[in-house]
């Protein structure tokens, strides 16, 4: 299965002290789906709303077929892909989205569009539109499957293959926090201000805020 999903970012310029990511819990696809406020830098703030007419399309979530094994967005959300969104659907979603937020924190519904949404086709592991995360599963003593949705996954993801091959008995144990903070020697050499920088660098190239790519404190 594949979904092609928004999140929408908005500044809300009475923003005052430093904010959590906030979340309140509901069912998806209604009215009262989950609401996320995600906080950046400078009064920006990436919203979702898991209601049909904020994150979640119409003929948004498709399946394989019996003649294809990749799922086939219409036509609508290419054109969203492939080029860009309609002005004035950016500016209807995301007023919806700070409405949605705003019937809990009341204030909020001063915020304004703050930049284009964020937005993509994820894939969906097996037949359940609620999974978010990594899908695993082992076949026979050498096999393992990974379906990977979320980058942060994928960590989870190889700590549960390595401990099916402990398990198994074909590698010994070891502590896996120490051993992957090791495997990761070029990364751990990059500083902090030189991966903001470049994070900035493709925030604008692609249209977004540069505050979406620094850190918060």
């Amino acid at each position: 299965m594949v979904e092609f999903k928004a999140a929408y970012v908005t500044h809300w310029g009475e923003c005052e002290g430093e904010w959590p990511e906030l979340i309140i819990h509901g069912e998806r696809g209604t009215p009262k789906g989950m609401a996320q406020l995600t906080p950046y830098p400078n009064g920006y703030f990436q919203l979702h709303g898991m209601t049909q007419d904020i994150t979640l399309f119409k003929d948004g979530l498709v399946s394989s077929s019996k003649t294809t094994a990749q799922p086939v967005l219409n036509s609508s959300f290419q054109e969203k892909l492939n080029r860009q969104w309609p002005h004035t659907e950016v500016v209807e979603r995301t007023e919806k989205a700070i409405k949605h937020v705003a019937q809990y924190v009341h204030s909020f519904k001063d915020a304004e569009v703050g930049g284009k949404p964020l937005f993509g086709a994820q894939q969906i592991p097996g037949a359940d539109p609620t999974l978010r995360a990594a899908d695993i599963s082992f076949s026979g003593n050498n096999y393992a499957r990974s379906e990977i949705v979320k980058a942060s996954s994928a960590l989870s993801a190889a700590d549960a293959i390595v401990s099916e091959l402990i398990d198994k008995q074909l590698i010994t144990q070891l502590n896996i926090e120490s051993t992957r903070e090791q495997s990761f020697p070029v990364t751990l050499q990059l500083s902090k201000h030189d991966i903001v920088s470049y994070a900035e660098k493709i925030a604008e190239e692609r249209g977004f805020p540069a505050s979406l790519a620094q850190p918060i404190g």
